[in-house]
């Protein structure tokens, strides 16, 4: 099924390229997840236009127009004919939008289209910086292999569902009280208000009995790792292999309950930090079959975020990643 997500992100690039990128402060120009560079010069990248650099501008561009094509041609043809792309991107975004609202077919339409162009447009880097389709890592072989180390929790279980909010943690009624506030002020959706409800009903789903919950991006500050470990959940984490993220992740929280589960290399030596993770724009079909071979249902979710095009980058990895384990 095609994600909206990864079109509605690669779409939202296509005003900057790598040569604005690349007169970009380092420290902005540098990607949020360590070590990522905005010169797009490895793994999973766009490809080289005429002019010999990685335009994410004529890439985005071309998939905005084949997002279009099927269900409105002419919009398709303004976008690809737009002369003053970086002033007007917007309204073509706006027309993404409008003609997807007439019929679910139409939005998944569009969505469909324009995953499907990223895989055909988007390319990734051998390691001698040949360009080959991206979809190539659909079923390419793992490079290494990658072995498992377990950290476990010693903690009790969170027996409860808690929201921290304005400091305080709202459960049981207080936080039944404030989920309807919100639903009455519209800042929740009613059907998130009812999912939420339910989770308050049956705090025993919190551990995810059965699940391992893969987290993509284990040291971003906004991610789950935290609460799910809380709740005594299985969690494998993928984020970059260098020391001082592994060093955050494994510091951990006292409470812990759950299990994490973390990728190695195999043949790597010294402290669990320094030989931990991953490369998701490079190593996919490494991350996959180490994932594949886990216990547990899978349940995917991305928290990954960089700067500029290495953010697209990122999700199209992920992405494929995900397909990857569904095949």
């Amino acid at each position: 099924m095609a994600s909206p997500r990864l079109t509605s992100d690669v779409l939202a690039l296509q005003h900057r390229d790598a040569e604005t990128l690349n007169r970009m402060r380092p420290n902005t120009a540098r990607s949020i997840a360590d070590g990522h560079d905005g010169a797009m010069s490895h793994g999973v990248s766009f490809p080289v236009g005429p002019g010999g650099d990685r335009s994410t501008t004529s890439t985005g561009r071309g998939i905005v127009a084949d997002a279009l094509r099927a269900v409105d041609p002419v919009g398709a043809r303004s976008v690809e004919h737009e002369t003053a792309w970086r002033t007007r991107y917007l309204q073509h975004f706006r027309r993404l939008v409008e003609v997807g609202l007439g019929t679910p077919e139409a939005w998944g339409s569009i969505a469909a289209a324009g995953l499907a162009a990223v895989h055909d447009r988007m390319v990734v880097l051998d390691d001698t910086d040949v360009e080959i389709p991206v979809s190539t890592l659909l079923e390419a072989p793992s490079k290494r292999a990658l072995t498992t180390v377990e950290v476990k929790g010693h903690g009790r279980p969170a027996e409860a569902l808690l929201l921290p909010y304005r400091g305080q943690s709202l459960g049981g009624e207080k936080l039944r009280e404030q989920l309807l506030a919100w639903d009455r002020l519209g800042v929740l959706e009613p059907s998130a208000v009812d999912a939420v409800m339910d989770v308050v009903d049956h705090p025993e789903w919190l551990r995810l009995d059965g699940d391992t919950v893969v987290v993509l991006g284990a040291g971003a500050e906004m991610g789950p790792i935290g609460p799910l470990l809380r709740w005594g959940a299985r969690v494998a984490a993928v984020d970059l292999p260098r020391p001082g993220i592994w060093e955050r992740v494994l510091r951990g929280d006292p409470a812990s309950a759950g299990t994490l589960l973390v990728p190695t290399d195999s043949s790597g030596e010294g402290d669990l930090a320094t030989i931990a993770g991953a490369d998701l724009l490079t190593e996919v079909p490494e991350i996959a079959d180490w994932l594949a071979g886990l216990d547990g249902r899978l349940v995917v979710g991305n928290y990954l975020y960089a700067d500029g095009g290495t953010h697209v980058r990122l999700s199209a990895a992920a992405d494929l990643l995900a397909q990857r384990l569904c095949s």
